[in-house]
Protein backbone atom coordinates (compact mmCIF):
# COMPACT_ATOMS: atom_id res chain seq x y z
CA UNK A 1 0.00 0.00 0.00
CA UNK A 2 1.59 3.48 -0.53
CA UNK A 3 0.05 6.75 1.26
CA UNK A 4 -2.33 8.99 -0.82
CA UNK A 5 -4.22 12.26 -0.55
CA UNK A 6 -8.18 10.60 -0.69
CA UNK A 7 -9.17 13.83 -2.54
CA UNK A 8 -7.18 13.34 -5.19
CA UNK A 9 -9.12 9.78 -5.53
CA UNK A 10 -12.37 11.26 -4.97
CA UNK A 11 -11.47 13.71 -8.08
CA UNK A 12 -10.45 11.09 -10.16
CA UNK A 13 -13.73 8.84 -9.41
CA UNK A 14 -16.04 11.73 -10.03
CA UNK A 15 -14.06 12.74 -13.61
CA UNK A 16 -14.32 8.91 -14.54
CA UNK A 17 -18.16 9.18 -13.78
CA UNK A 18 -18.83 12.22 -15.17
CA UNK A 19 -18.07 10.45 -18.49
CA UNK A 20 -20.64 7.52 -18.03
CA UNK A 21 -23.53 8.06 -19.43
CA UNK A 22 -25.67 6.34 -16.12
CA UNK A 23 -24.25 9.59 -14.55
CA UNK A 24 -25.06 12.20 -17.49
CA UNK A 25 -28.06 14.06 -15.26
CA UNK A 26 -26.04 13.98 -11.97
CA UNK A 27 -24.55 16.92 -10.31
CA UNK A 28 -21.50 15.72 -8.34
CA UNK A 29 -21.06 18.38 -5.48
CA UNK A 30 -17.54 18.21 -3.69
CA UNK A 31 -17.29 19.51 -0.54
CA UNK A 32 -13.26 18.76 0.21
CA UNK A 33 -11.19 19.87 3.10
CA UNK A 34 -8.12 20.89 0.98
CA UNK A 35 -5.65 20.30 4.06
CA UNK A 36 -5.83 16.73 5.21
CA UNK A 37 -3.39 14.44 6.14
CA UNK A 38 -2.15 10.92 3.85
CA UNK A 39 -4.00 7.58 4.28
CA UNK A 40 -2.11 4.36 3.54
CA UNK A 41 -4.00 2.12 1.42
CA UNK A 42 -3.92 0.52 -2.02
CA UNK A 43 -5.45 3.52 -4.34
CA UNK A 44 -6.96 1.91 -6.63
CA UNK A 45 -9.10 -0.28 -4.45
CA UNK A 46 -10.25 3.05 -2.33
CA UNK A 47 -10.86 4.07 -6.40
CA UNK A 48 -13.05 1.10 -6.35
CA UNK A 49 -15.20 1.83 -3.02
CA UNK A 50 -16.05 5.50 -4.59
CA UNK A 51 -17.19 4.42 -8.16
CA UNK A 52 -19.06 1.66 -6.39
CA UNK A 53 -20.53 3.78 -3.78
CA UNK A 54 -21.29 6.90 -6.55
CA UNK A 55 -22.44 4.15 -9.26
CA UNK A 56 -25.47 2.92 -6.05
CA UNK A 57 -25.88 6.79 -5.05
CA UNK A 58 -27.12 7.57 -8.90
CA UNK A 59 -28.83 4.61 -9.22
CA UNK A 60 -30.68 4.98 -6.07
CA UNK A 61 -31.21 8.52 -8.08
CA UNK A 62 -33.48 7.22 -11.01
CA UNK A 63 -36.66 8.65 -9.81
CA UNK A 64 -35.34 11.92 -8.72
CA UNK A 65 -35.80 15.46 -10.55
CA UNK A 66 -32.16 16.62 -10.05
CA UNK A 67 -30.04 14.06 -8.48
CA UNK A 68 -27.41 15.36 -6.17
CA UNK A 69 -23.93 13.46 -4.87
CA UNK A 70 -22.18 15.26 -2.19
CA UNK A 71 -18.85 14.05 -1.07
CA UNK A 72 -17.45 15.79 1.64
CA UNK A 73 -14.12 14.81 3.03
CA UNK A 74 -12.99 16.13 7.07
CA UNK A 75 -10.49 15.72 9.34
CA UNK A 76 -12.03 14.42 12.54
CA UNK A 77 -10.32 12.84 15.21
CA UNK A 78 -7.15 11.81 13.37
CA UNK A 79 -9.18 10.16 11.01
CA UNK A 80 -10.47 11.46 7.41
CA UNK A 81 -13.99 11.29 7.01
CA UNK A 82 -15.56 10.52 3.95
CA UNK A 83 -19.06 11.07 3.65
CA UNK A 84 -21.04 10.50 0.01
CA UNK A 85 -24.71 11.73 0.03
CA UNK A 86 -27.07 11.05 -2.39
CA UNK A 87 -31.16 12.54 -2.45
CA UNK A 88 -32.13 9.13 -3.60
CA UNK A 89 -34.84 6.95 -2.61
CA UNK A 90 -32.98 5.90 0.74
CA UNK A 91 -32.87 2.11 2.65
CA UNK A 92 -35.71 0.91 4.15
CA UNK A 93 -35.40 0.11 7.50
CA UNK A 94 -35.20 -3.54 7.58
CA UNK A 95 -32.27 -3.64 5.00
CA UNK A 96 -30.31 -1.49 6.74
CA UNK A 97 -28.58 -4.53 8.88
CA UNK A 98 -27.85 -6.40 5.68
CA UNK A 99 -26.60 -3.85 2.85
CA UNK A 100 -23.45 -4.86 3.49
CA UNK A 101 -23.43 -8.71 3.49
CA UNK A 102 -22.54 -10.84 0.19
CA UNK A 103 -25.19 -11.07 -2.36
CA UNK A 104 -27.52 -8.69 -0.40
CA UNK A 105 -29.09 -6.88 -3.31
CA UNK A 106 -32.06 -4.65 -3.31
CA UNK A 107 -32.13 -4.27 -7.13
CA UNK A 108 -34.01 -6.08 -9.38
CA UNK A 109 -32.90 -9.31 -10.60
CA UNK A 110 -29.58 -9.50 -13.13
CA UNK A 111 -28.91 -5.68 -12.29
CA UNK A 112 -26.94 -6.00 -9.37
CA UNK A 113 -24.76 -8.84 -7.85
CA UNK A 114 -25.06 -8.13 -4.51
CA UNK A 115 -21.27 -7.93 -3.89
CA UNK A 116 -20.44 -4.00 -4.06
CA UNK A 117 -20.93 -3.20 -1.00
CA UNK A 118 -19.74 -6.11 0.55
CA UNK A 119 -16.52 -5.95 -1.05
CA UNK A 120 -16.13 -2.63 -0.79
CA UNK A 121 -16.77 -3.34 3.14
CA UNK A 122 -13.99 -5.66 2.93
CA UNK A 123 -11.73 -3.04 1.57
CA UNK A 124 -11.83 -0.30 4.16
CA UNK A 125 -12.06 -2.62 6.83
CA UNK A 126 -8.57 -4.05 5.83
CA UNK A 127 -7.12 -0.35 5.97
CA UNK A 128 -8.28 0.38 8.97
CA UNK A 129 -11.29 1.83 8.39
CA UNK A 130 -14.75 1.79 9.24
CA UNK A 131 -17.69 2.43 6.43
CA UNK A 132 -21.78 3.29 7.93
CA UNK A 133 -24.86 4.33 6.34
CA UNK A 134 -27.54 6.40 7.66
CA UNK A 135 -30.54 6.80 5.60
CA UNK A 136 -34.17 7.84 5.44
CA UNK A 137 -35.95 5.83 3.47
CA UNK A 138 -37.87 8.44 0.99
CA UNK A 139 -35.46 11.15 1.37
CA UNK A 140 -31.94 10.01 0.74
CA UNK A 141 -28.73 8.08 1.75
CA UNK A 142 -25.20 8.97 3.21
CA UNK A 143 -22.10 6.46 3.39
CA UNK A 144 -19.76 7.48 6.02
CA UNK A 145 -16.58 6.16 5.09
CA UNK A 146 -13.61 6.98 8.28
CA UNK A 147 -9.73 6.56 7.39
CA UNK A 148 -7.36 6.36 9.78
CA UNK A 149 -4.08 8.49 8.72
CA UNK A 150 -0.43 7.85 8.06
CA UNK A 151 1.25 8.63 11.21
Amino acid sequence: SEEVQVNEIIESAVGLLQHDARCSDVDFKLNLDTDLPLIPCVPDQLHQVLVNLLLNAVDAMKEVDDPEAVITTELTDDKVRLTITDVGKGIKEENKSRIFEPFFTTKEVGTGTGLGLSVSHGIINKIGGSIDVESTYGEGTSFIIELPVSN
